[in-house]
């Protein structure tokens, strides 16, 4: 009997298909080993790695050359540098935000991940120190009511107007009369008095700008630019707000 010959496209393609077979358990093996290699590293070092989202990098920028080693020392807002040079050499566009455990863009980081002012009480990013507070559903819904409330005109005690429009007068008139307020003069303190007014005057300002966002309405549709002209605004009112409580609390 002779011996059956597979046709030659056949043997051809089971020899691609056992080769294709091999190198992709090569490759799968490989990418093993360097995950198991960084698992090793990450828990030799106490560091752990997250990758690096920057855009306009070339095809070789990707999770296994570029990314971010974040130590447990690393602080809330510290800086963080890529791993890939071309990357790197571009700047630093990236802070860690520890309560996300992320990489988080340089740009906006202190308004969207303030955190209820979470390491920037005073201090610059990066000067924060310890744990992240744990953040509950009640404090948040504690938040939301806050800010409903001063989202309302009550939430301003009315100022005696008499008592600002005289203040104010005392002090135009001295600048007519060519009196110059210590304030001024280079090297001197402002006077109690002095600060008093201009504190008055500035809370009146203040009330007229909350006063003036208030009657503004922004409709209640969906679209993107609708949510971004909210959430501007809101913005606008939580700055008016704290600004006047602070104005309102200073001696």
């Amino acid at each position: 009997m002779k011996p059956v010959i597979a046709p030659i496209a056949e043997v051809f393609q089971n020899d691609k298909v056992s080769s294709f077979k091999s190198s992709k358990a090569t490759s799968s093996s490989n990418v093993f080993e360097d995950h198991q290699d960084i698992q090793e590293t990450a828990t030799t070092n106490g560091a752990k790695f997250l990758p690096c989202r920057a855009r306009g990098m070339p095809m070789d920028h990707n999770i296994h050359t570029a990314y971010f080693e974040i130590h447990n020392d690393t602080l809330h807002g510290g800086d963080l540098v890529c791993s890939y040079p071309a990357c790197r050499n571009t700047g630093v566009r990236f802070l860690y935000c520890k309560y996300c455990n992320d990489a988080i863009s340089r740009r906006g980081f202190k308004i969207k991940h303030a955190h209820d002012n979470y390491g920037f009480s005073g201090e610059e990013p990066g000067s924060c120190k310890g744990e992240p507070p744990i953040i509950s559903l009640s404090h948040v819904k504690r938040r939301r009511e806050e800010v409903e409330y001063a989202m309302t005109k009550e939430a301003f005690v009315p100022l005696d107007d008499s008592r600002t429009s005289a203040s104010s007068s005392n002090f135009l008139k001295g600048e007519r009369e060519g009196n110059t307020p210590q304030s001024m003069e280079w090297g001197t303190k402002e006077q109690p008095k002095e600060r008093s007014s201009r504190k008055m005057l500035r809370m009146k300002e203040l009330k007229r700008e909350w006063t003036r966002l208030l009657e503004e309405s922004h409709g209640h549709t969906g679209s993107f630019e609708a949510k971004r002209k909210r959430t501007k605004w809101l913005q606008q009112v939580e700055t008016v707000y704290d600004e006047y409580l602070k104005l309102k609390c200073k001696p």
